[in-house]
């Protein structure tokens, strides 16, 4: 049925833009009034009303026919849209009927029966006045489209229902003298008293005199009814109008035009302000050298990856609702969850896993028990007991609820800093030391569930290694902010941005993140993007890097040399610490056994970025100088990156993954 309206509304609307090429009025207000014929449509399924009587099997609606009368006002919003309301007043009924075969008792021989036919039929009488809000849509010409709804008080429902013995028509009188078994007219039992719809119409607007003041608009209007017509019963009354509108749009008369200003000598053009930069790749070979002409050479080798797993679990300030970036898995999932699934991710990707990981573990070892720190910054509205306590509650509950781990294998306490706190003597860095220490500590009576994450897998590896973006910039108005941006394909590989002020050079480290080192050998472009105070935005044309792939296949086929890579990352050192103790001894003692004597091994210090660039370095170094020292390294490459660290140092497990020494022992396969 609505799609049949619908038709009828495409089909109206073509036929009056067809018939009528006159301009129509530009958008103004409008009042008038209208009226026109309606067919209703009633849908029901029900088989009687309140205490009626009636044998009938069912209404399942019918039809009739009304009118509208009312009155309306338009309010333009722009030259095509518009608010419109209109005050109606609506006949809505409609006649059901049904026929019913039976069987009757023969009055003359009461011991046989014959067949019979009745009819019911259900005359309803309906009628409301109601407001009906619409938005209005100019389409093309004088073609108005609207859709919106009617909100109509019930002013009229009352129902005229009959039975009527129709065949056999020799039968005479049924039960006496009239064949009528129910005729019976009153108010429609629990009638609604309000009545909703909604509308969907179309009209075209016809001038009627040259300025479009007056206007005549035939119409076609669907309303589908969202309330029934009575209580406990299935019946609604839909209503079909055509019709026509008289309306009124007067004209406003524009102000006169002010009066011309005083000739006067018109001021310089404003100056704009001056916004250019440019970006630059270059390699950074081993020993630091830059390589102008740049072509990255992405070599697949079979490696074994030692990654720490950091025992912090962070929260946002003043809160004990695990952070979104944490992996939460449903109990099924965890079931079939397995370290060798974290093969492919990078370290972050991986800590990111550390409830999963730890309650796989749990699991494997039933004997290992837990305990839960929760602690705070102690500033605030991050402060208190009671809010590390709801920390370390909330890491439990994943445990038990989701790893079902027994709630007597994990202990639970409190604390307010942490035992050993991150503090920064920069008031620029207070904030981020605050971040640290919003966290819930994670230790074990069994080595094997904190252990590090040890994988093997083919490693893809770039030479060179990094690669660094030199920047430059000129904005007479102030720099707002700077993005560096390098893409393959289509996908990010590479993203640093910041504000105000643009570093002379930022530095990729092509292989820190497994998922975003180049796939093909696909160009990939890097490009710099400038916006200054002024809201200026520059964009300089992207440049490209070449790319090499060298597939381990590929070294096969045409017998190229190759390696093994074995990377060891130390367990984090603690906040402005460079001594070796605890968990790392043991990493260094592994480290030892997989050096050979064709090994060559780097050892990299990293720092986060708390304090000056100049200490970190010297940490960093420190750090570096100390791995190389205990695992009586001699000609080993030492480097101290400072706060060069591959990791997100923005986030607080960022920052702890950057307090690290890397230990690189590459070994030729013969």
């Amino acid at each position: 049925m609505l799609r049949t309206i619908l038709s009828a509304l495409v089909l109206t609307s073509t036929v009056l833009v067809s018939a009528h090429g006159q301009q129509a009025p530009a958008a103004r207000p409008e009042l008038g009034i209208l009226g026109g014929y309606g067919r209703n449509s009633h849908v029901a399924s029900f088989r009687k009303l309140g205490d009626i009587p009636s044998c009938c099997p069912s209404f399942d609606g019918g039809s009739g026919n009304g009118f509208y009368l009312g009155a309306f006002g338009t309010l333009p919003l722009d030259d095509r849209w518009k608010l419109h309301l209109r005050l109606t007043y609506a006949g809505e009924g409609g006649r059901q009927s049904d026929d019913e075969r039976t069987v009757v008792a023969d009055l003359r021989d009461s011991a046989r029966v014959v067949e019979a036919l009745f009819r019911h039929d259900l005359d309803a009488t309906l009628s409301s006045i109601g407001l009906e809000p619409m938005i209005g849509w100019r389409a093309i010409g004088g073609l108005d489209l609207f859709v919106g709804g009617r909100l109509a008080y019930v002013t009229t429902s009352s129902v005229h229902q009959t039975e009527t013995m129709i065949e056999p028509a020799d039968y005479g009188a049924y039960l006496g003298s009239d064949r009528v078994w129910v005729d019976v007219s009153k108010d429609i039992p629990g009638a609604s008293t309000l009545r909703a719809t909604i509308a969907v119409g179309a009209r075209y607007v016809l001038p009627l005199n040259t300025r479009g003041t007056t206007f005549l608009a035939p119409e076609i209007f669907y309303h589908h009814a969202l309330t029934g017509v009575a209580d406990g019963v299935s019946w609604k009354a839909h209503q079909l109008r055509f019709g026509l509108a008289l309306g009124w749009s007067p004209i406003s008369e524009p102000p006169a035009p002010p009066p011309p200003p005083p000739d006067t000598v018109p001021p310089p053009p404003p100056v704009r302000p001056f916004l250019g930069g440019d970006i630059e790749a270059h390699g950074i070979e081993d020993d630091g050298r830059l390589i102008d002409d740049v072509t990255l050479r992405i070599e697949e080798i079979v490696a074994t990856d030692l990654r720490p797993l950091l025992n912090y679990i962070f929260f946002d300030e003043g809160s004990s609702t695990l952070p979104a970036r944490y992996r939460n898995l449903d109990p099924s999932s965890v079931q079939s969850f397995r370290e060798e699934q974290l093969y492919a991710q990078g370290t972050l990707e991986t800590y990111y896993h550390i409830l999963n990981i730890v309650g796989r573990r749990m699991r494997d070892n039933p004997a290992a028990t837990l305990t839960l720190t929760g602690c705070t910054s102690e500033t605030g509205r991050d402060a208190g007991t009671a809010l590390a306590l709801a920390r370390a509650k909330t890491v439990r509950a994943y445990f038990i609820d989701v790893c079902g781990i027994d709630t007597s294998r994990i202990r639970i306490q409190q604390r307010l800093l942490p035992e050993h706190p991150t503090r920064a003597s920069d008031p620029a860095d207070i904030p981020l030391a605050h971040e640290e220490n919003r966290r819930v500590e994670i230790t074990s009576s069994d080595s094997r569930i904190l252990r590090p994450v040890f994988t093997t897998d083919t490693l893809r590896t770039s030479t060179p290694q990094q690669v660094r973006f030199d920047l430059t910039s000129v904005a007479s108005a102030g720099l707002a902010t700077w993005k560096v941006e390098a893409r393959q394909d289509g996908r990010t590989l590479y993203s640093m941005h910041g504000r105000d002020t643009l570093p002379t050079f930022v530095t990729w480290d092509v292989t820190s993140d497994r998922t975003a080192i180049p796939r093909s050998e696909s160009a990939v472009d890097y490009q710099l993007t400038l916006e200054d105070r002024a809201g200026s935005v520059l964009m300089p044309p992207a440049k490209q890097i070449g790319v090499q792939q060298m597939t381990i296949r590929k070294k096969r086929i045409e017998r190229i040399a190759d390696k093994e890579i074995d990377r060891f990352s130390l367990i984090l050192f603690d906040f402005n610490d460079a001594a070796i103790k605890g968990a790392n001894a043991a990493i260094i003692d592994l480290i030892a056994q997989r050096i050979r004597p064709a090994s060559t091994v780097t050892v990299s210090g990293f720092t986060d970025n708390i304090g000056s660039d100049m200490y970190n370095l010297e940490l960093s170094r420190r750090r570096a100088n100390e791995t190389a020292r205990v695992l009586k390294l001699q000609g080993a490459d030492v480097r101290s990156l400072g706060e060069q660290s591959p990791y997100d140092v923005h986030l607080p497990e960022g920052r702890a993954y950057s307090r690290t020494v890397t230990v690189v022992v590459e070994t030729p396969i013969e």
